[in-house]
């Protein structure tokens, strides 16, 4: 039997005014697919043959135009061979990639799927846990998994559950089906953290659901709040060999319960508007002697689509005399092009922001450039161009291209260590498990920006949802 796998990955923040275009992503094709995702030998040491098409992933960013979103489909076809039998589908997608001008890429994708193999075949998903799934998705879907962690440290695993679950069905000759619970809930993902109460007891309840033979998986998603559809919103999915009554009970049950336990949804770390953020890291950098204290600029996360190109953070912390203080990292192609004609330990002067959201926050920099560079980092499509420079008892890094520094080891490459310092601001939301081991406090900024935590203060031009917390409403939950 033939397994088709591939997909494509991307959070789309919609708030964003970048445009990302199919060459801005990481492309993987041929075996290269099998190698990327990791789960190969869930197949072939059943006997299966993996037949793969392409798998594309780009840093979250904003929307894609749909005739670009269209030479992905073209070439995701394109490279199936018409006379080999596809026996199953595996895909690997996000769930929150939106395209102008279609909506829902992943339901796009499933479509012609279906218009080419038909509802017989066997399609299965592995998604991100901040997906927005509705009804069509799950319609059009067999099976469905989502990362059990945020942040996610079960990629491989999820993909592997998927898989797995794909070649018991077909070796059973069994056709699951899906069911989807919309939850009108819609929070910022740094409030949805797995490890902590409710969302790690929300889990745990649905894979009680779970028995490996009929109920196959049961997933939470928290959503993504930065999309402007009328689709965003939590909810829990389910796929299941043989639909009864007693499970669709338990289902709406735990929905109920989500829903019922909306307001116990917090943060895990301190978080504050971004002066008091910044005032309160300096207080306990001077009370402590080991670590580092961390500022997430949540507006401007790059990991929630966010242009990455904000100078708001670095006003506040040169406002506040912040020194030792190291501020990863703020993209501007201008900037480093200008420093890379410049000469190291140099006087260099620059305007800074706004070169990718003009609304973003900039400003007059004086210091000195430190270093500049280029490195092939972080598995991005092409190499990262940086500068560091330090002024006024700030050290910062610049980019030509958004680049998340969420391990401390893309800082190492740059040559900076970062227990050099007292202080860094990182254009996150919540730290990722590499930053957050050598952070001895983490202080969220309620910063500005594509990624403004503040969910019911948000303009959202679809104005007919509603949803906790921004309206009041009474909720049963229905299938």
């Amino acid at each position: 039997m033939n397994i088709l796998v591939g997909g494509i990955g991307q959070e789309t923040n919609i708030f964003s005014t970048q445009r990302v275009v199919y060459n801005d992503f990481t492309k993987f094709r041929g075996q290269e697919v099998i190698r990327c995702l990791d789960c190969y030998k869930s197949i072939t040491d059943e006997g299966f043959e993996l037949i793969p098409a392409i798998y594309a992933r780009i840093t979250p960013s904003g929307a894609m135009s749909k005739d670009e979103f269209l030479k992905f489909i073209d070439e995701f076809f394109g490279s199936i061979d018409p006379d080999v039998k596809i026996d199953g589908i595996y895909l690997t997608m996000h769930g929150a990639m939106y395209v102008n001008g279609i909506g829902s890429a992943e339901e796009y994708l499933l479509k012609e799927l279906r218009n080419r193999y038909g509802h017989e075949i066997l399609i299965f998903a592995s998604f991100d846990s901040h997906g927005n799934m509705k009804k069509e998705i799950a319609s059009l879907l067999n099976y469905a998994t989502a990362y059990r962690t945020a942040p996610h440290i079960d990629v491989i695993e999820t993909r592997e559950r998927a898989v797995k679950n794909l070649v018991y069905c077909l070796k059973n000759n069994f056709k699951p089906s899906m069911l989807y619970i919309k939850i009108p809930v819609l929070l910022a993902g740094e409030k949805v953290i797995t490890a902590d109460y409710p969302a790690n007891e929300i889990i745990q309840r649905l894979e009680e659901l779970i028995d490996g033979n009929n109920v196959l998986d049961a997933s939470f998603f928290c959503g993504f709040a930065w999309a402007d559809n009328d689709y965003m919103s939590m909810g829990i999915m389910a796929s299941v060999v043989q639909l009864s009554q007693e499970i669709e009970n338990k289902l709406l049950e735990i929905a109920d319960f989500v829903w019922e336990k909306r307001e116990s949804f917090t943060y895990s770390v301190e978080a504050y508007e971004p002066e008091k953020a910044v005032s309160k890291a300096i207080d306990y950098a001077k009370s402590t002697t080991k670590g580092v204290i961390f500022i997430s600029d949540s507006g401007d996360n790059i990991t929630a689509g966010s242009a990455g190109d904000s100078a708001y953070m670095l006003n506040a912390i040169i406002d506040a005399g912040a020194q030792n203080t190291l501020l990863a990292g703020i993209t501007d192609a201008d900037v480093v092009e200008l420093a890379s004609k410049s000469k190291a330990g140099g006087n260099i002067e620059f305007h800074i922001g706004g070169s990718i959201d003009p609304s973003s926050f900039s400003m007059q920099i004086t210091g000195v450039l430190v270093s500049t560079g280029e490195k092939s980092i972080g598995g991005q499509a092409t190499p990262t161009k940086y500068a560091i420079v330090k002024a006024k008892g700030i050290t910062i890094v610049i980019t030509n291209q958004r680049f998340a520094f969420t391990d401390t080891k893309y800082l190492n490459e740059m040559g900076i260590d970062i227990n050099d310092y007292k202080i860094a601001v990182i254009k996150l939301g919540y730290l990722f498990p590499e930053i957050a081991k050598v952070a001895a406090k983490n202080i969220l900024a309620i910063s500005p920006g594509n990624a403004y935590q503040d969910v019911a203060r948000i303009d959202y031009k679809t104005k007919d949802v509603r949803f906790y917390p921004r309206d009041e409403m009474d909720y049963k939950s229905t299938l």
